[in-house]
């Protein structure tokens, strides 16, 4: 079984397991919480593919359920430096068409519902855990994002052609909330990181290499302007042609380092036989 464990970074042969699954893998997704105490894990039942989020006490080793099920799926939203111990889940338990969007803290396991989703897509939030966007897709194959007007109702914030909706999507707010980070492949051959300020709507271009696509998965969603800039050239250096690639991305699953003042840690999935179950 591929339970999680964790262990100092320069002192990997100190790890010890802060899992012990006997059932099925864990999922391949993890979150380490800017609180430096807890960490997200995934589990379905019985290859159902639904999905719950759970988390574990790095202090205690106490395990505690986030989302709800059998028979609902979830996947993370959010999560934020400003609220340590909160993230934002997504889960289908009211209706299984939609996602709500759910404020949770992790340790207490507390659950409050942030947006209803009637009948969209999905949604897109910042770092202050705020509802920005709402997601939907249009009959010719366009996606389309909303942002809500005074009067409190959805209007169109920018539309994404069907051939670009793929590899065009917002990324994540600036820190101060007056950009908005894209990726974005409208007039080009392959995505450019763009940031749109807000109020202008001017766009100015952060990074772009022709040959090589962009991917966000470096790109955290607490980095400031610069850092978002520095995550995206290091996620393209990684996605650029190979050997039998063909210019597609050479990302792969990765153990989650995460460093607090003092201490280094890294968290990865791994087999352990243990015969006790959470």
């Amino acid at each position: 079984m591929l339970n999680l464990w964790i262990a100092p970074i320069d002192r990997i042969d100190e790890a010890r397991p802060v899992t012990a699954v006997t059932d099925r893998n864990l999922g391949p997704w993890m979150v380490w919480m800017h609180d430096d105490r807890h960490v997200v894990f995934f589990r379905e039942a019985a290859g159902d593919e639904n999905w719950r989020a759970w988390r574990v006490d790095l202090q205690t080793g106490g395990v505690r359920v986030l989302t709800p099920g059998p028979g609902v799926t979830c996947y993370i939203q959010q999560r934020s430096r400003h609220f340590p111990s909160e993230l934002l889940t997504a889960h289908n338990a009211r209706d299984k068409r939609y996602f709500d969007v759910y404020r949770v803290n992790v340790a207490t396991g507390e659950s409050a519902l942030l947006q209803l989703n009637d009948g969209l897509v999905g949604h897109f939030t910042d770092q202050q855990f705020r509802v920005r966007f709402a997601r939907r897709h249009t009959d010719d194959g366009d996606v389309e994002y909303l942002q809500r007007g005074t009067d409190g109702e959805w209007a169109l914030f920018s539309r994404i052609g069907a051939e670009d909706n793929r590899s065009t999507r917002p990324i994540e707010f600036s820190a101060d909330g007056r950009e908005l980070y894209w990726l974005d492949s409208r007039g080009r051959d392959t995505a450019a990181v763009v940031a749109q300020d807000l109020e202008s709507g001017m766009v100015r271009v952060l990074a772009k290499d022709p040959p090589c696509r962009f991917h966000p998965a470096f790109a955290r969603s607490d980095q400031r302007a610069p850092g978002c800039r520095r995550a995206c050239i290091q996620a393209r250096r990684v996605a650029g042609p190979g050997p039998g690639l063909s210019g597609r991305s050479r990302l792969t699953r990765a153990a989650i380092a995460r460093r607090s003042d003092d201490q280094h840690h890294v968290a990865r999935p791994a087999a352990v036989d243990r015969r006790v179950s959470i």
